[in-house]
Parts: C-alpha cells; structure tokens; sequence
C-alpha cells in the first residue's frame, strides 16, 4: 500500500515527527507482540498486530526515505547510498538470522513457548532505543505540513494529483516500472522461501537444519557476503556508470538465484 500511502502523507505532519512517530508505535506494538505471546498466545491477535507493524513500517520507509531526500544534495546521496542499502540489509538480516538464532539458543533451555517472546521483547527495546536516538539526531526539517482538520482532504486530494501528475511525466516511465517489477520479483519469492527449504526435513527434500543453524547462515554468513557486495558495487559503480554495472550486476544476480 505504500504506493497509495506515500501522496497521503505528504500533508499530515513534517517526514521528521512521523518517523520518530512509526518507530515508537513499532516498538510499541512488537512489545504488544511480547506480551501476547507470553501470557496468552491468540492466534488472531497476533495477526493483527503483525498488520499493525507492517502498515507502521511502510509509512516509516515513506517518511524516513523522504527525509535523506530533503537533508542531502545529489552528491551526499550517492555517497551513502551504499551505507544506507547496507543497514537497511543488515536489519532485514538480524531479525531473519540473529533472532532466529536467539530462538534456536534459548529453546533447549526455556522452551519455545517462552523463547519467542523473549526474542521479540529483544526486538522491541533495541527499536525503541533507536527511536530515542533518532529523535535527537535526526534534522529539523524547514518545511510546514500542517493543515486545519476542514480542508484535510482537500490538501491530500490536490496531494495526490500533484504526485501522480509528475509521476506520469518521467521518461520511459511503463519500461522503468516492468524493470523494477521484474528485477525483485525472482529475489522477493526466493527469500520467502529459503528459510523454510533449509528448515524441512530432508525426506521432503530440504536441507533439514535447525532454527539456530539458519539464524547462523543469515546472521553471520549472509551479512558477510552482503559488506562484500556492498564494498564491491560501491567501488565499481565509482569507477565506472551505473549503465556499464547494470547488466553484469543482474546477471550475477540472476545466476545466484538459479544455484538454488
């Protein structure tokens, strides 16, 4: 939905205090995750909060990924776009490996029925801390979005036609929007996938490995192929352009996929 979300947002509140917003209701709600999971683990709630958290998270990358756009010229935002893509992997990687890895660790010894809120309880207080952080490092943004609660959906009305208006006159804006549809589409099913391949018994055909193992491949290997990769691109997009690094870039990525 961000798609729909990004317009919206434009009016409501400055990037800055929505993303401090988001990632307080994130470690709140994973806190809500904790607490349910460990005195009374209903399936239903459980899957609403999870809705909660996604919804909170893609408003933040709406609201965070505007704020590297109005703080940084062209020049500071292509020198840490290596930076930011390695965190932002990182983060995706600890929550799939390093509490896959807490879980696997802690579940000889406390169970699973008090592992998992654990690992989640983890998650939720290195969020808030973050949070805490950004709110005193995080630029003071010049620009006013508030408006009166009458013309609230006039502004966001007059929001989106702005938005799609200009959306409409990139170039070669129909060829660009199948390419990035294409170019995720291979890497976003796998990764779904994967965890649960190494998971399944080897009867079944999987790897047949235990919750801690895959916590350590996507915790310790994953993260160290993706500092390579980032280091490597970073370097090689420097001495040559994006356009010469595309097609050998995709093709690595596509052979990385067909080795599964």
């Amino acid at each position: 939905l961000k798609f729909f979300l990004a317009p919206a947002l434009e009016k409501f509140s400055t990037k800055r205090k929505l993303t401090l917003l988001m990632q307080f209701l994130i470690a709140g709600f994973t806190l809500l995750l904790t607490l349910n999971l460990y005195f009374s683990p209903w399936f239903y709630l459980n899957s609403v909060i999870f809705v909660m958290i996604a919804v909170s998270g893609a408003m933040h990358d709406i609201s965070s990924d505007g704020i590297y756009l109005e703080s940084l010229n062209h020049q500071m935002q292509a020198k840490f776009i290596g930076i930011r893509t390695l965190f932002y992997q990182a983060g995706k990687l600890f929550c799939q490996g390093g509490l896959l890895f807490i879980v696997g660790f802690f579940t000889l010894s406390l169970g699973k029925e008090k592992t998992w809120p654990l690992a989640f309880f983890i998650l939720s207080v290195g969020i808030f801390f973050l949070a805490v952080y950004n709110q005193k490092k995080l630029p003071l943004s010049n620009i006013k979005n508030k408006i009166g609660i009458q013309s609230i959906w006039i502004n966001t009305f007059e929001s989106y036609k702005n938005v799609f208006r200009e959306f409409r006159q990139l170039p070669n804006l129909i060829i660009g929007v199948i390419f990035i549809l294409f170019y995720n589409f291979p890497e976003s099913q796998l990764i779904k996938i994967l965890p649960l391949f190494m998971l399944d018994k080897t009867q079944q055909g999987g790897l047949g490995l235990g919750v801690e193992d895959v916590g350590i491949i996507y915790g310790g290997i994953s993260i160290g192929g993706m500092l390579l990769g980032v280091t490597l691109s970073g370097f090689l997009l420097n001495r040559f352009t994006l356009k010469k690094c595309l097609i050998p870039f995709t093709l690595i990525a596509v052979l990385g996929n067909f080795s599964y």
